[in-house]
């Protein structure tokens, strides 16, 4: 199937706070999430200047203000960003993924 970004934003929730991040990566995007497939740390600030669209914060997204994020902020983000946009390997025995209310990007 061919298909295009999208570009409705899908939200997480860290407490009261919330980021919304691209739903669909582009080739482009993807690149940058796996870039260096030996140190993932290189990967993650880069990526969340492509993929974050808006927050709770009282300042505008914006690349200065992303690398402004605390390291653990950074590293909580990265984690979770990487996890909803990496594809899932299918397998038979694969139980059925429960719910949440995050809604899962897609590559």
């Amino acid at each position: 199937m061919i298909s295009f970004v999208d570009d409705k934003p899908s939200r997480l929730v860290f407490g009261n706070d919330w980021i919304d991040i691209k739903s669909s990566l582009s080739f482009e995007d993807f690149r940058v999430f796996f870039k260096n497939k030996e140190d993932s740390l290189e990967n993650i600030l880069p990526a969340l200047k492509k993929v974050v669209v808006a927050w709770s914060f009282n300042m505008p997204v914006s690349p200065e203000n992303i690398e402004k994020l605390t390291y653990a902020s950074v590293m909580e983000l990265g984690v979770k960003v990487l996890a909803l946009y990496t594809p899932e390997k299918k397998s038979s025995t694969q139980s059925q993924p429960e719910s949440s209310t995050e809604s899962k990007p897609t590559v």
